[in-house]
């Protein structure tokens, strides 16, 4: 069976529409899976975490300053997307009038609300999951951020790294706000100079250009482990 890759597109409605793309001998398959609303804003920022082997899980900042993780199942996402019917450029879907029913729900599970809707909106959402710890020890939490149009970061370390970590409450949480400026991008990068890589670093990139880095402690039981975001 052919590979496959969750496309999640945010809406202005506040819904997470998801696609299952695969590849095809004339081109790209494309199946819709589902929708279902995560906000009561617009959907500004996602990302993915976790994989097909130990599940998946959906992170979603909405401009009502909410941050909120969903989990899925890879097969519960292709079974979905099997009750569906491939679209393509050659056979594209009757579009449908405002407010018709139809559309299936589709199958995430709400995970964890980090942030309420406190007004600030989310501008950027990114995960650790991207940066290689020399060893795979099970103590090594992953971190979430989120950008804010106000200028805030604010970051979560999870208690698992499984998608469990994004069913939980966060083990961990800080917030800072070094610019006034809003935050247009998010980054990770390995700490060397921290000892057994019990931390990350953290980039913020914000409107004018300016450039911020973070020092984010990633394990509980590392000594470096103050409960504060640190300017590096």
């Amino acid at each position: 069976e052919a590979a496959a890759s969750v496309l999640a597109v945010g809406c202005k409605s506040g819904a997470v529409t998801l696609w299952l793309v695969r590849r095809a001998n004339d081109g790209v398959d494309t199946h819709a899976i589902g929708r279902v609303r995560v906000c009561d804003g617009w959907v500004n920022s996602l990302t993915w975490a976790g994989n097909a082997r130990r599940g998946l899980a959906l992170v979603v900042g909405g401009s009502d300053g909410s941050v909120r993780t969903f989990t899925a199942s890879p097969d519960d996402l292709i079974a979905a997307a099997e009750r569906s019917k491939p679209v393509s450029k050659k056979t594209a879907p009757a579009k449908k009038r405002k407010g018709e029913e139809g559309v299936a729900i589709a199958p995430l599970e709400p995970g964890v609300e980090l942030s309420p809707a406190d007004g600030d909106a989310v501008t950027r959402v990114s995960t650790s999951a991207s940066v290689k710890i020399a060893d795979d020890r099970a103590h090594v939490r992953p971190v979430i951020a989120a950008g804010r149009a106000s200028g805030a970061c604010s970051a979560w370390r999870l208690q698992s790294s499984d998608p469990r970590g994004f069913s939980s409450p966060a083990e961990a949480s800080w917030c800072v706000r070094s610019r006034c400026q809003p935050v247009s991008g998010l980054a990770w990068c390995a700490a060397p100079e921290v000892q057994n890589g019990a931390a990350v670093r953290l980039v913020t990139l914000h409107t004018t250009g300016t450039t911020v880095m973070f020092t984010v402690p990633t394990d509980p039981m590392a000594p470096n482990d103050d409960w504060t975001l640190n300017e590096a």
